[in-house]
């Protein structure tokens, strides 16, 4: 009876002999039309018979072949519908053109990903193909939709082999960059770094949810799992995070794993959010705070002045989004900004000049402001106080090109802030720009750089404030330092840089020490051996380091601990485990730093058309993905070859995706209290440090 419950469930196979463009998926229990999934698939006006449908009633079938879009495409010719027929039927073993065509449109959406371009663009850069010459005719050429869609192949496929990486890695570490400035909520962004081919890599995944500690904890093991990486964190080594209060020690991140993690590490500092964490500090002081807010409404002026008259004088416009995200809430702080000082003291004679020659020609409601301003700018003591804070963000810039540079590693990074905090507290008024700006004041002849200004300047009461303002910058950089653990600085002695003359009784036993101290800490970690064992492979070690390995190598401590950890770890488990943990523990990420520049930029590019999708595709691409010169398409043709009937639209979850895609699915119990249970940790707060790539050819370092 065709009215029975089970016709209603249950698919007929007879019904193809009739409907020969119907198939039958068994996997979902679905049936859908072949034509119409071919010629409509992923877009917006999706019928159950392109998406597949389980309501198996005959008049069902019949309805849809009545359909005008089904007729139009029955009514092709036979030749169009064998060849598409023919298409479907090939799907496991395509033809090459068909290949190298898919190949070419998924370069295609990888431009435009990289370049930051309107998915719009997309059928419009085909077309240009197209008409070059390129052969691209056919399907997914047409539509803006076809972008997200294929770059949802493109990021699985980068993250699927993060995976194997880890798999043939023996530890990995995690790194976690709060974001929560940039895309509103608190959210933090979670790379994964690990040591292979000689060299350190780090891999964005996502993000992740940062109310608490526990839920930090509870949202990484969900996406480790969903990823398929080893469960739950069965190499994981290192933990390093930027310090903010939720990975702190009272309720945080580190309480949460402090039950689990035998070895705790900290370090709080991220490198490019130094300048950051300063600001607010600065702003405290009431003289930096009435010149902030000063220079705060001088650009405010002259954004409005261009706003409302097109004027061409300007003095300074964010260079990029970044410099409207990396700021707190006070939007004061947007001018204590290194681009933003010296753009105001080159121009300085130019404004001066402006509003004085354009006062009157100014609408009368500004001529206020503008008076203001005018005061401000020819004022002695905001012009000593403008370049004294020009030097300070000067300094702090040195410091960042200088970690995110040479990579140093964490030890390093720690000298490096505490000589930062001596050079701000030492050096800065007695600077060689600073003194003759302070002399040219000094001499109190009413004019600077030509220009008539007020002689209010006073070179004592300047020099009180400014050690003060230098003292509270410095103090905030050292303790940035001194909140680090103690036990960081007993990776220096594995760097041979940091190792004496060689002489046998000095240097055969340097180092002893401190290795049996490591080895207390990191007991857990290491594999069974006495201490006598552990000292004699320190001991082959140095020798080997000293005599056999290449003195380019150990120049370069990041470079050397990933090489002999990816070479001689059978010969030197114990120092390789000790290696490796200085390695991704270095606070210094040039990966990390991209991954913010690149989330700001996105969130202001794809502003329009950004969904938890989108930004999660065009961040796994922009941040692991090599140049397009250089990217190379067959995996992710592969990938999309294997599961293009099932592949879900743009309407599907990213969850779903990855869930189609990925064979390693694991379970994750929403449990704190077993959720860590016989894992080791390394945690530290902080950020990776990148190094230059040794022996790996494929540029992916």
């Amino acid at each position: 009876d065709g009215n029975s419950k089970d016709c209603k469930r249950k698919f007929r196979n007879v019904w193809k002999e009739t409907y020969t463009w119907l198939q039958y998926e068994e996997v979902k229990n679905t049936m859908h039309c072949v034509l119409c999934r071919e010629a409509y698939f992923g877009q917006e006006k999706c019928v159950p018979f392109v998406e597949g449908t389980n309501n198996f009633k005959v008049s069902v079938i019949q309805k849809h072949e009545r359909t005008s879009a089904h007729r139009n495409l029955l009514n092709k010719t036979e030749a169009e519908r064998k060849k598409l027929a023919n298409s479907f039927k090939a799907k496991k073993k395509p033809p090459e053109d068909s290949r190298s065509r898919f190949e070419l449109l998924f370069k295609t959406v990888y431009e435009i990903q990289k370049s930051k371009l309107s998915f719009s663009q997309f059928p419009v850069l085909v077309n240009q193909q197209i008409q070059n010459g390129v052969p691209l005719e056919g399907r997914y050429t047409n539509h803006h939709h076809v972008v997200p869609d294929f770059s949802k192949y493109i990021a699985t496929s980068m993250i699927n082999d993060t995976v194997a990486d880890i798999y043939q890695a023996k530890h990995f570490g995690i790194v976690l960059d709060d974001v929560s400035n940039v895309v509103g909520s608190r959210k933090d962004a979670v790379y994964v770094t690990y040591l292979k081919d000689c060299s350190k890599r780090t891999r964005f995944l996502g993000l992740v949810e940062n109310e608490d500690g526990v839920g930090i904890a509870l949202a990484m093991v969900e996406m480790l799992a969903k990823f398929g990486f080893p469960s739950p964190f069965e190499k994981l080594l290192c933990l390093t995070t930027d310090g903010q209060p939720v990975h702190q020690v009272e309720g945080g991140l580190q309480m949460a794993l402090g039950r689990e993690a035998p070895v705790l590490y900290t370090m709080n500092c991220l490198v490019h959010k130094v300048e950051s964490s300063v600001k607010p500090v600065l702003y405290r002081h009431p003289q930096v705070r009435c010149c902030a807010d000063k220079l705060y409404k001088l650009f405010c002026f002259f954004r409005d002045l261009r706003k409302k008259t097109g004027s061409t004088m300007d003095i300074w416009a964010p260079s990029s989004p970044i410099d409207q995200y990396a700021r707190s809430s006070e939007p004061q702080l947007l001018v204590l900004d290194l681009k933003f000082l010296t753009a105001i003291l080159e121009k300085w004679g130019s404004v001066v000049a402006f509003l004085k020659d354009n006062y009157h020609n100014l609408d009368r409601k500004l001529r206020p402001d503008a008076a203001e301003m005018l005061t401000s700018l020819k004022s002695s003591v905001f012009i000593a106080y403008v370049h004294l804070l020009r030097e300070v963000f000067e300094e702090l810039h040195v410091f960042q090109e200088r970690t995110t540079g040479s990579s140093p590693a964490c030890y390093a990074v720690l000298n490096e802030l505490r000589a930062t905090a001596a050079a701000i507290a030492d050096h800065i008024v007695l600077g060689p720009r600073l003194i003759p700006v302070l002399q040219e004041l000094q001499e109190r002849n009413g004019f600077f750089q030509g220009m008539a200004i007020t002689q209010d300047f006073d070179i004592e009461s300047f020099h009180i404030i400014a050690a003060e303002v230098c003292h509270c910058v410095s103090q905030q950089v050292i303790q940035m330092a001194n909140q680090c653990s103690e036990s960081l600085c007993k990776f220096s002695v594995l760097d041979p840089n940091n190792w004496p003359a060689d002489s046998d009784l000095h240097f055969g036993a340097y180092g002893i020490e401190t290795i049996r101290e490591l080895s207390g800490e990191m007991q857990s970690l290491l594999p069974e051996k006495c201490i006598s064992d552990i000292i004699l492979e320190w001991c082959s070690y140095k020798w080997f380091v000293s005599n056999s390995l290449a003195k380019c190598l150990r120049r370069d401590f990041i470079s050397l601990a990933a090489t002999v950890v990816s070479r001689f770890s059978a010969a030197y488990p114990t120092i390789c485990t000790f290696l490796t943990a200085a390695a991704l523990l270095s606070p210094s990420c040039k990966v990390t730093h991209k991954g913010f520049e690149e989330l700001c930029i996105i969130k202001e590019s794809r502003k329009n058309v950004l969904t938890d999708d989108t930004l999660w595709q065009t961040m796994v691409i922009n941040v692991n993905g090599a140049p397009l010169e250089l990217w190379d398409p067959e995996p992710v043709v592969d990938l999309w070859l294997k599961t293009s009937l099932r592949r879900p639209n743009n309407r599907t979850s990213n969850k779903h995706a990855l869930d189609t895609c990925n064979k390693q699915e694991t379970q994750v119990e929403n449990s704190s209290s077993c959720m860590f249970t016989g894992c080791q940790f390394l945690v530290i707060t902080g950020d990776l440090c990148e190094e230059p790539v040794v022996c790996s050819n494929d540029g992916s370092g």
